[in-house]
């Protein structure tokens, strides 16, 4: 789905699935999600001020993650001191 420039306001999503969509350069007024899937999202930081549902952070947070730089790895067993 491409959403590129897209102006949500006021808009919700319910029981969507996300998957690959483009949030890039989207304005945000009023949109809220719920029970939606967001995996490999393009653009995440155009989600900026939307109101999103705490079960869907799971699935969005390596796109918002992506967005703003942060490098996820996989989880390395403790040093030993």
């Amino acid at each position: 789905m491409d959403l590129t420039r897209a102006r949500l306001d006021p808009v919700e999503f319910v029981r969507c699935d996300l998957t690959g969509a483009d949030f890039t350069g989207v304005t945000v007024a009023a949109a809220r999600f719920t029970d939606c899937r967001f995996d490999r999202l393009a653009g995440a930081s155009g989600l900026a001020g939307a109101e999103v549902g705490a079960g869907d952070l799971i699935s969005l947070a390596p796109s918002l993650a992506a967005a703003i730089g942060i490098a996820i790895v996989a989880n390395s067993p403790a040093r030993q001191p």
